[in-house]
């Protein structure tokens, strides 16, 4: 069983993205991760809140994409 907090899409693109670092923790079961280790980059703009936006690299998109095709 895997514990954490997860980055929610934020906006109209797909590289924006907020840390939901006040939100329930999410519970998954182990055997349906995929390890897959990558960056999330600070934007230079906050949200409501004065939450920090963050970046997903188009790179780095492209590498969680092909996972789930393969």
């Amino acid at each position: 069983m895997i514990a954490s907090i997860y980055y929610h899409k934020w906006g109209h693109g797909e590289h924006n993205y907020v840390l939901l670092g006040n939100s329930q923790v999410a519970y998954i079961y182990a055997h349906l991760v995929l390890a897959c280790k990558f960056v999330m980059l600070a934007s230079h703009h906050r949200v409501k809140g004065d939450e920090l936006i963050y970046m997903l690299p188009n790179e780095m998109l492209q590498v969680i994409k092909s996972c789930f095709e393969a």
